[in-house]
Order: C-alpha cells, then sequence, then structure tokens
C-alpha cells in the first residue's frame, strides 16, 4: 500500500489490511518495481516453505496409512491361506495329525479318550480322501456360483445334476445320440483364451459300440547295447520322412506360449520331446506312424473354443516340462511314453460339453459309459481305437508286457483328469509326502500317483502361464461355458454353474479357482519338486491381477445387467411384437443359439457385452440406443479430446449430442478413415471412437494404432491413444480382427448411451495412468504458445492442488458423517481443480478430479479412499516432472 503519511495508525491499518509492505508518496518507479519484487519473492518463498511442511505431513500420514493397510492385508492373506488349509483337509489328514500329536505327546491324559474318538470318527467316514468343505461350502463369504459349481465338479453330490424346468420351458433334451462341439469339460475348470467356436455336431451311434481292442503286440527281444545300437539305425525309425529336432527355444519352460508358435511346428517339436526324453530309441519307437498318430489325434480333436488340439499342445508341452525334472526320474521309461501319449489324449475328441451336460441330457456317451467319468473314458477309448489302426501304431515294437503296462497307465493317468476325483487324489498324495517327504521309486502305486499329480497340473497349467497366456485361456474357457449355458438354455435344463452369461463375473471366477483348486495343487507339487515354485509363484503374481480386476467386472456386470432391464422394458411395453412360440413348437421354431458369436437365444434378455442382436433389430441397425436416467450419475469431463470417426450422419449426431453436450468432451468429427488418420497426425487426441464397419475403417484403426507405437517407442511415457471400435454384430469384420490390429476395446452394435461413456471412462483412466503428466500442446493453446507463462501457472496450479488434496483428505476422513453442505463443498473443490488442470492440459490429474466430483455428486463414498490416493500421487507426478522442466518447448 501507498500513502502519503507515515503515521503509525496508518500504517498499522495498511498491514491489518493485507499489505505485504508500505510505501510513502511520492514513489519512484525503480524504488516501486523493487519492491514488488521483494514481495513477490518472499510471498513465493513462504509459499513453498508451506508446501513442502505440507506434502512431507501427508508423506508421513500415506505412510501410516500404508502400513496399517499392509498389516490388514497380510492380516486377511492369513486368514485366506489357514480357509484353504481347512478347506482341503480330509478324515484320512485328521486321523493322521491327531495320531501325531498323540505320539508327541501334545495332548493330556484326560484328552486321550477325546482324541481316540476323533480318530474313530474319522475312520468311520463314507470317504477318508474326500476333504470336509462344508464349513467353507456354509459360509456367507462364498457366492452361490462358486459354491454350485464346487458341489457338481469336484463333490459329486447325488442331488447335483438333477434335472429341472428352467424359465418354464419344457425341458427338452437333445437326441440321445447327438453331441455338440461347443463347451467346456469337467478336466480344466481354470483355463484361459480366445477362438471362434464350432457349431458342428458329430453323430455317435452307440447301440452296437465298437469294442476297444487290445493293439496287436509283437513279442521284442531284450536288446544288449549293440541291439540297440543296430536297431536304431532302422529306416522307421532314425530316418523319417520328416527330420526330428528342437526348432522351439523355450520347449521345455513353464512359461511356454503355445499362441506364440504354429501348431504345425509345436506338433513337429512333439516328436522331438520323445527323442529328448529318450523314448524314441528306448522302444524303437516308428516316428512316421509317430507322425500320422499325431496327424490323427488332431483331426479327431472338435473345434472347440477351450478343449482343442491347442489346449492338448499346450498340456502335452508341460507333461514334458515336468518329466525333465529330477524328481520325475522315479518313473521308469514305459511310464513316461504313457504320461506323453495321456497327454496328447487326455481331452481328444472332446464334445466342448462337460459330464454334467452329458449325464443330465442323457447322451449316448453316459449311457455307455453309465454316467461314470463320461468323458474320461470316451478319450481313452478313442486313444486306444487310434492305436489299432496299423498306420498310428508307433508303439507296435512294446512287447505283450510292456504294452499292457503301457495302457493301464494311459487310462489311469487320462481317468485321473476328471475332477469328480480331484480331492481324493490330492489329498492322497498330499498324506503320502507329508508322511515320508520323498516317494519310493520301487512302489507301483507312488509313481502313480506322481503320474497323477503331474497330469492334474499340467491339465490346468493355464492358470500358472504369464497373466498375458493366462488371459487369453481363460477368454476361452469362458466362451465354452457360455455356449453351454446357453446350449442348456434353450433346452429348458438348469443352467450349469459359472456358464449363465446373466450372472458370470469372469475375475471371480479365476480368483476362486485359483483358491480352492489350483493354488492347493501347486503348492502341494511344488512341496515335492521344488522346481515347480516357478509356476505357484506365476500363479500368485496371476491371482493378484485377476483380484485388481475384480471390482471392475463386477461393474461390468452391473452395466449389462442394467442394460438387459432397459431391453426387457422395451420389448414388454412393444404391442405391435408377435406372440412367443408355442411349447408345441419349440423345437422347430425356438431361436438358435448364434454359433459366432455365442450369444444366448434371442428370446432372452442376455449379458453379452452389448444389447442383444435382437434389439439390433428393433432399432433398425442403429448404432446407438438407449437413453440416459437421472440415476447415471453422468457429471461433465474437461479437457478431453475425442477424435470421432463415424461415415452415418445421423449417428454422428446422435454421437455429437452426447459426447458434446451431456459429458462436455472436444470433439472433433470425420467421415471418412483417410481425413481421420491425417487429424490423428497433426493433433494429439485422448481417445478414438471409430465406426470399424465403415470402409476402410480396418485400415484406419491399423494405421493408428502403428503411429500411436511410433510415438511410444522413445518416450519416458507412454503416447497410446485408446482406440475404441463400435462394430457390427455378426458382420464381415469380427472382434479378434479388430483387436489384433489395434483396438483397445470393441463394443457390439447398438451400444447402450451409458455403456459406451462408462468404456470411454474406463480406456481414459487406463490410458491417463501412463500419459505425461502434461499435455504441453493443449495448455501452449491457453497462454498463446508462452512457454514461460505456462510454467508459471503449472507451478501455481502444484500448490493449489496440493491444498486441495489436503482439503479432500480433511473432509474424507469423516466421509460416512458428511452432511449435504460438506459433500458440496467436496464437489465444488473437485469441479474447480478438475477444470484449472484441464485448461493447463494437466489431463491424468484433471481425470482423478473428475472422478471425485462424480462420486461426491451422488454422495456416494465407496470411490473416494482410491481416488484422492491417486489424485495425491498425480499432484506429486506433477511436482516432479515440473521441477524436471526448465522449458516447456
Amino acid at each position: 500500500m501507498v500513502s502519503s503519511t507515515e503515521d503509525p495508525d496508518t500504517i498499522s491499518k495498511c498491514f491489518q489490511s493485507g499489505a505485504e509492505d508500505f510505501l510513502q508518496k511520492p514513489v519512484k518507479l525503480e524504488m516501486l518495481k523493487r519492491r514488488v519484487e521483494m514481495c513477490l519473492e518472499d510471498r513465493e518463498r513462504r509459499r513453498k516453505q508451506t508446501y513442502y511442511q505440507d506434502m512431507l505431513k501427508r508423506e508421513r500420514a500415506t505412510r501410516k496409512i500404508e502400513e496399517k493397510k499392509a498389516e490388514d492385508l497380510k492380516k486377511e492373506l492369513d486368514d485366506i491361506k489357514s480357509q484353504i488349509t481347512d478347506t482341503i483337509e480330509t478324515p484320512m489328514q485328521v486321523v493322521m495329525k491327531t495320531v501325531g500329536d498323540l505320539m508327541e505327546g501334545t495332548y493330556s491324559t484326560d484328552r486321550y479318550k477325546g482324541a481316540l474318538i476323533a480318530i474313530l470318527k474319522s475312520l468311520g467316514s463314507r470317504d477318508l480322501y474326500k476333504p470336509a468343505l462344508s464349513s467353507v461350502l456354509n459360509s456367507d463369504t462364498m457366492d452361490k456360483g462358486t459354491l454350485k459349481w464346487l458341489e457338481n465338479e469336484y463333490l459329486q453330490k447325488e442331488d447335483a445334476g438333477a434335472p429341472t424346468h428352467h424359465h418354464n420351458k419344457p425341458a427338452t433334451a437333445p437326441q440321445p445320440t447327438t453331441v455338440a462341439h461347443q463347451a467346456q469339460s469337467t478336466t480344466a475348470a481354470t483355463a484361459t483364451a480366445p477362438v471362434a467356436t464350432s457349431s458342428s455336431i458329430i453323430t455317435t451311434n452307440h447301440s452296437q459300440p465298437d469294442r476297444v481292442n487290445t493293439v496287436t503286440q509283437q513279442p521284442r527281444e531284450e536288446k544288449t547295447s549293440s541291439d540297440q545300437t543296430s536297431s536304431s539305425s532302422s529306416p522307421s525309425t532314425s530316418n523319417p520322412s520328416v527330420e526330428i529336432r528342437r526348432t522351439i527355444p523355450d520347449l521345455d519352460s513353464f512359461h511356454f506360449s503355445i499362441f506364440a508358435y504354429n501348431l504345425d511346428e509345436v506338433t513337429l517339436n512333439v516328436a522331438n520331446m520323445f527323442q529328448e526324453l529318450g523314448l524314441t530309441e528306448e522302444f524303437g519307437l516308428d516316428t512316421d506312424k509317430l507322425f500320422n498318430f499325431l496327424k490323427r489325434i488332431r483331426i479327431q480333436y472338435n473345434t472347440n473354443p477351450y478343449h482343442n488340439y491347442s489346449h492338448a499342445l499346450d498340456v502335452t508341452q508341460f507333461v514334458f516340462s515336468s518329466l525333465l525334472l529330477e524328481k520325475a526320474q522315479i518313473l521308469s521309461p514305459i511310464e513316461k511314453l504313457a504320461m506323453m501319449v495321456s497327454g496328447l489324449c487326455h481331452d481328444v475328441d472332446h464334445p466342448g460339453l462337460n459330464n454334467n451336460y452329458l449325464i443330465n441330457a442323457k447322451m449316448g456317451l453316459a449311457l455307455l459309459y453309465n454316467d461314470v467319468s463320461v468323458l474320461e473314458n470316451h478319450h481313452c477309448a478313442t486313444t486306444f481305437r487310434t492305436l489299432r489302426e496299423p498306420e498310428c501304431n508307433f508303439v507296435s515294437n512294446l512287447t505283450p508286457d510292456e504294452f499292457k503296462e503301457f495302457r493301464k497307465c494311459v487310462v489311469t493317468t487320462i481317468l485321473a483328469t476328471d475332477m469328480a476325483h480331484h480331492f481324493e487324489i490330492l489329498t492322497k498324495f498330499q498324506t503320502r509326502v507329508s508322511t515320508t517327504g520323498i516317494l519310493n521309486k520301487d512302489s507301483k502305486d507312488d509313481r502313480q500317483q506322481l503320474m497323477n499329480i503331474i497330469m492334474k497340473i499340467a491339465d490346468v497349467s493355464n492358470a500358472c502361464r504369464p497373466y498375458n497366456v493366462a488371459f487369453k485361456w481363460a477368454d476361452l474357457l469362458i466362451q465354452e461355458f457360455l455356449e453351454q449355458g446357453d446350449r442348456e438354455r434353450s433346452n429348458g435344463m438348469p443352467i450349469s454353474p459359472l456358464m449363465d452369461r446373466n450372472s458370470l463375473v469372469r475375475a471371480r471366477m479365476q480368483v476362486n479357482f485359483i483358491d480352492y483348486i489350483a493354488g492347493p495343487l501347486y503348492k502341494t507339487a511344488a512341496q515335492y519338486m521344488s522346481q515347480l515354485t516357478i509356476t505357484t509363484d506365476t500363479l500368485a503374481v496371476n491371482r493378484e491381477i485377476w483380484s485388481a480386476q475384480l471390482e471392475k467386472d463386477e461393474e461390468e456386470m452391473r452395466l449389462r445387467m442394467e442394460k438387459v432391464a432397459l431391453a426387457n422394458n422395451a420389448a414388454n411395453t412393444t404391442t405391435t411384437s408377435p406372440p412367443p412360440p408355442s411349447s408345441s413348437n419349440t423345437s422347430s421354431n425356438a431361436p438358435q443359439v448364434d454359433s459366432t458369436n455365442g450369444s444366448a437365444p434371442q428370446n432372452n434378455a442376455t449379458l453379452d457385452s452389448n444389447v442383444d442382436s435382437s434389439q439390433e433389430e428393433q432399432d433398425g441397425g442403429a448404432t446407438i440406443v438407449g437413453e440416459l436416467k437421472a440415476s447415471d450419475d453422468i457429471t461433465k469431463a474437461r479437457g478431453v479430446r475425442v477424435l470421432l470417426v463415424e461415415d452415418d450422419d445421423a449417428t454422428m449426431q446422435i454421437m455429437l449430442s452426447l459426447l458434446r453436450d451431456k459429458v462436455n468432451y472436444d470433439i472433433q468429427e470425420s467421415n471418412s478413415a483417410d481425413e481421420a488418420f491425417s487429424m490423428y497426425q497433426e493433433k494429439t487426441f485422448d481417445v478414438v471412437v471409430i465406426n470399424v464397419d465403415m470402409l476402410d475403417g480396418i485400415n484406419c484403426i491399423n494405421n493408428i494404432h502403428q503411429l500411436n507405437q511410433t510415438r511410444t517407442a522413445n518416450s519416458k511415457y507412454s503416447k497410446m491413444t485408446p482406440i475404441v471400435g463400435l462394430l457390427k454384430r455378426n458382420g464381415p469384420i469380427t472382434e479378434i480382427t479388430a483387436s489384433q490390429k489395434g483396438a483397445t476395446k470393441v463394443l457390439l452394435k447398438p451400444v447402450h448411451k451409458l455403456l459406451l461413456l462408462r468404456t470411454l471412462e474406463e480406456v481414459l483412466e487406463e490410458a491417463l495412468h501412463k500419459a505425461e503428466p502434461v499435455d504441453v500442446e493443449v495448455g501452449l493453446e491457453l497462454v498463446d504458445n508462452d512457454p514461460e507463462f505456462l510454467l508459471d501457472l503449472l507451478n501455481d496450479l502444484v500448490v493449489s492442488a496440493g491444498a486441495n488434496v489436503e482439503e479432500m483428505q480433511d473432509l474424507i476422513a469423516r466421509k460416512n458423517e458428511l452432511s449435504k453442505d460438506e459433500w458440496k463443498q467436496l464437489q465444488m473443490v473437485s469441479h474447480s481443480l478438475k477444470g484449472s488442470s484441464a485448461q493447463l492440459g494437466a489431463k491424468p490429474l484433471s481425470h482423478s478430479a473428475f472422478v471425485i466430483e462424480k462420486a461426491s455428486t451422488n454422495c456416494v463414498t465407496e470411490p473416494l479412499d482410491h481416488a484422492i490416493e491417486l489424485l495425491a500421487a498425480r499432484v506429486e507426478e506433477l511436482t516432479t516432472y515440473m521441477s524436471e522442466k526448465a522449458s516447456l518447448v
């Protein structure tokens, strides 16, 4: 302040009013400038001091919170481990543990009687090796789907598969002689991966089944070393028509990915597996006939999404890798030969439907094998029926005794893949290993137990592959599950657990499978074969990733349910729709399952990732459908730049109205692929939305994706712009093709407005996790390309954002007690921060504030803790970024 007097009262009033300094008139210009600079420097010093003090305070508070979280998580993990251990405890284990405690003197004299009673009670159990899961199955913490799945697949409850009427439809089971090739077997309830399904049907006449005769074997003399040398030079073994050598470097790796190689190449390497194990030379295997056998087996594997030839090769590779381990050397050569054949053939001619379906539908195979291990018996029979063909009998040099032993091992090992025997096999092995710590090489029973365990871990090995591989297998398994569920729905049968697309949550399925099945199985195997620890470590990592995905998957399920409700409401209000078909013509007029995408019958509103195809017909082929409701908590975003590529004018207007008016996105529209790519080259965008079905739409995705990769190649931060493709259901372009070309997310048309908005939020959030803290191009536009001015504004933003975060944290500490005014205050603070950071191009910071604003607008507490933690982290990241920037040019 400036005054003409130096009166103390006047000076005092100036400083009380907020003055930083005081000057008496007249004032020289240079003096004024110097004093202004001093005031600014002093203010900046005090501001930074306050900011760093506050940051230190926040760091200490955050550290305390993280330490508390880590302690809680450790306790939770210990509880889970304890629960899993209790889950798989069997009566035999109780007996052994109690006897051990008695021998060690753990019990007092007056407790001996109680301990002996417990032993007698356990020995009177119906099945000494079946786990007592009742405590877990009766727990309120387990979802119903997992509970029913464990009962059906692993406990063989007698009433688990009892047919009931579904949706008031007559139970029209398929003809007993018909088996459809689409779903999933009981042998691997965990898998994961992508592929199209086959709608082909196989018909097997079981009225006069072929008897599986023993393959004719020629007696083989015991060979001396010289005999073996001369035999190994025979044309049939050493000079096959195809050269046998390893061409896959990681053929013996537990992190092997079948998707990285051509199936023909892997098939050639299977012959090399036999050779590396010494089996070709040991038994004089006919290599040409081996290739004939592999070719014949490959043909007999059906084109199911999961249970196909790829799965067979993947399991065989894991078996091969396991047989190379030190502890597996107790197995004899004939047992190793049986293991390799079992891996190749354990799911041959699998129909894509599990045992429960075959039994409930009274299929021919179930009748043939009396409802006992139906598929597994069929796989065994198919294997030896193939070996009976002279041109495929590559084991013809086995002696009769060797072949008898070989056949017994193959049958026993394949039957062990029936998940109904899972706990019995696992706990017998646990009991044997925990008793002595080793297996007896001279014990046939011990060796067979090891073979069973190796086969079982190989059968579900997809779960312990690296996550990107495990994820693909999971998708394939789910696809097969849902196809069986659709078939059950259309036939009026009860829908099997985890096979109902209206309720399946992928991440929950995977977490539960790891917790209750794969985890204990691999842990037990690794206790005996320590080199398998690498698989348990990968399994633990995968579980963490699936667990982190769980919340998002459940949210997607909620949105799909809302969409189905909308579709059902629309159907109920349509007065001109034709009446449903009567029960008398259900078989001829009932809607059929779509074999291309596995969607459910169109007269049932299904929870696919988008509105179902019946809705598409109602909307006349529309791309965007539905309306937003007040309860959809739509909040306007700031600073989000979208490239919208659509060649239909009507659809373009709907999209512009939704994205520009409803959520305030900055839209740059284009109606051609070439123009869109040119625009993308000139400007940066936060997300690209493209109609894949337009002319050259798929090429546009590919070009943008390649440019994305080029921009990212030499940058500390990711510049990958997410691409959301809108794709016609059952069109010429598939979801897999669009994804392979670079689409981040594919939505099948027609797409509900709410689903599109949620998808854009999701891909934006994921992209911003890796994005640069500041989009300099956007910020410079605001300040007329003055980088120094932008730098000053960003520094001010850092300070104000730090203060905003602290204010939010104070409010969130009482989030369950906030008044309406306090919620409003939180909304205003986050709204202000969202706008200021978006204007300066600090998009990650703006989006975090946007999430908090949306939650506070609807007074929702659930996402706030994580959202504010993320906001604080992004403020810190921006602070670090600014400290490294002397210039923004």
